[in-house]
Formats: C-alpha cells, sequence, structure tokens
C-alpha cells in the first residue's frame, strides 16, 4: 500500500488558482509592455513635431529679420546662412546705423530725431498751425533687439500702441510719420476751434463745446448780429488725422422772440452750409457761410 503525504497532495481548485493568477500576471505584464512601447512612440511622435516646428520657427524669424533689414536698409539680397542671435545682432546693428541718418533726413521737417545715449532715441515733433508754433511732443525709444517706447508726451487718444505694434519695428519711418499726422491734425482742429471763438464771438450763441480729440464740434451761430435765426452745427471727424469733418448736422433754430414766420434759410441754404464744412477747415467754412 503507497502512502501519501499531506505535502504532496495539492488541492485542484487551488491549483487552478495559481495558474489563473500567473496568466494574469503575464498579461499585466504585457499589457504594460504593450502601453509602454505606445507611450514610447507617442513621445517619438512628439519629438518629431517639435523639431519640425523649431526648423519653421527658425526660418519665419530668419525670414521676418530679412524683411526688418530690406526695409531698413534697402537690400533685398539674401542673408547670409548664420544662427538666430547673430540675426539679431545684425538686425540692432542696421537700425542703428539708420537712426544716425534720419537724425538729418528729420531736421527740415518739424522732427527732431536725437542719441542722447547709445540706446536710446529721442523724437521731437514741434506742431504749428497757420505758421504759428504750438507746444512740441516728445518720445523716447529703446533699442537693443527690438524697437521700445519708455516714455512720451502724445495725447492720450492718439492710438500710439496700434501703430506701435504695426510699424515700430517694421518700417521707422513710416512709424514717426504717422505719429507726426495725428498730431499735426489734431493741433489743426483744437487750434480751429480756438479760432473760431475769437475771430466770431460776436455771432457765437454760448461756447464752443468739443471733445478732448476736437474731433466733435458742436456750436450755433447767428448768421447776423442782430439776426433772429440761428444756425447749430455739428461736425464729426470720422478719424483722428482729419481735418474736414466728415459728417455735418445743421439745424435752424430760432430765438426766443421770433416765430415760424421770420426763417429765411432755405434747404438749399443748409445744403450750402454743408457743402462749405465738408469741403473746408472750420474757420474757413464759417467765413464762406457768412459770405
Amino acid at each position: 500500500m503507497d502512502v501519501v503525504l499531506i505535502d504532496d497532495f495539492i488541492d485542484p481548485y487551488h491549483h487552478l488558482q495559481l495558474l489563473e493568477s500567473r496568466v494574469q500576471k503575464e498579461a499585466d505584464e504585457k499589457a504594460n509592455e504593450k502601453r509602454e512601447h505606445q507611450e514610447v512612440e507617442r513621445l517619438k511622435v512628439k519629438v518629431q513635431k517639435l523639431r519640425a516646428k523649431k526648423a519653421w520657427l527658425e526660418q519665419q524669424l530668419k525670414q521676418q529679420h530679412a524683411k526688418v533689414l530690406t526695409d531698413l536698409d534697402g537690400d533685398d539680397n539674401s542673408l547670409p546662412d548664420m544662427g538666430p542671435q547673430e540675426l539679431v545682432q545684425l538686425v540692432a546693428e542696421t537700425q542703428k546705423k539708420k537712426f544716425e541718418e534720419l537724425i538729418q533726413a528729420y531736421r527740415l521737417t518739424g522732427i527732431t530725431v536725437t542719441t542722447p545715449e547709445p540706446d536710446i532715441t529721442r523724437v521731437c515733433w514741434d506742431t504749428a498751425h497757420k505758421g504759428t508754433l504750438c507746444e512740441p511732443y516728445y518720445m523716447e525709444i529703446q533699442h537693443k533687439e527690438t524697437l521700445r517706447i519708455l516714455r512720451h508726451s502724445l495725447p492720450y487718444f492718439v492710438p500710439l500702441e496700434t501703430v506701435s505694434q504695426t510699424l515700430l519695428n517694421t518700417d521707422f519711418k513710416k512709424f514717426v510719420a504717422s505719429m507726426s499726422e495725428y498730431l499735426a491734425a489734431y493741433v489743426n482742429r483744437r487750434q480751429e476751434i480756438v479760432m473760431l471763438q475769437k475771430k466770431y464771438s460776436d455771432i457765437l450763441i454760448g461756447e464752443v463745446e468739443s471733445s478732448h480729440a476736437a474731433d466733435f464740434v458742436q456750436f450755433q451761430l447767428k448768421l447776423q448780429p442782430e439776426s433772429e435765426q440761428i444756425i447749430e452745427a455739428k461736425l464729426t471727424y470720422e478719424q483722428l488725422t482729419d481735418i474736414i469733418p466728415t459728417k455735418v448736422r445743421i439745424k435752424v433754430l430760432l430765438r426766443n422772440s421770433a416765430n415760424a414766420s421770420d426763417v429765411t434759410i432755405s434747404t438749399q441754404d443748409i445744403k450750402h452750409y454743408k457743402q462749405c464744412f465738408h469741403s473746408m477747415e472750420l474757420t474757413k467754412a464759417v467765413g464762406e457761410i457768412l459770405d
């Protein structure tokens, strides 16, 4: 009779559990290996995309610097093969050279460009109205890798941020000229209002009302010193570079002692008044209306 030791006896159910556990462990290991392989492949693809993006950005940087150099130096020859840092340095040197040339070019245009420090450019816009000097406006610009406005005295309504984003680092000449146009137009509109109040104070009713940018003006005017008829004009300058109104509204009013039968201003007269304002500066238009 054979003797069976208890240690040699294995419960079939327990043996099945051991096998299932081993199979599950091997399945988990294979699943982990598959996930790791997929992650490695995903990272490889990501690295390839990042390398491609880096190459594209470097090319865009080179093309952008080439455009800046062309705008500044007027040379459309191909750039030598160089790295981004070398290109940045080349652009900075070209800008500095161009600034030195601009200092002389602007002296006769009412614009003064100076360099009080090696990396600082100061621009001064002298303004005038009909031969009379008005206030100057200043701006200090730092030029290193790119141009950056440090401080300025321009009116708050001049769209400096918009214009600087578009032109400051791509076409400095146009940037300076654009600021000059805004300032000259503002001073012109403002001084026309001042002249209107001085020259026609005897026939103006009340004060001339205007916006801070002088791009909206409203006033009431007697056509004759003793006239019972008053015209109310509302003028709008849609662009801050306009010196002639783009929108004109005319209304005929009567003084308290007058009645509707006293109105002698015709529709044709109102049309003429509008044409004057649409085609002339403020004080000249009023003078034409009064003639």
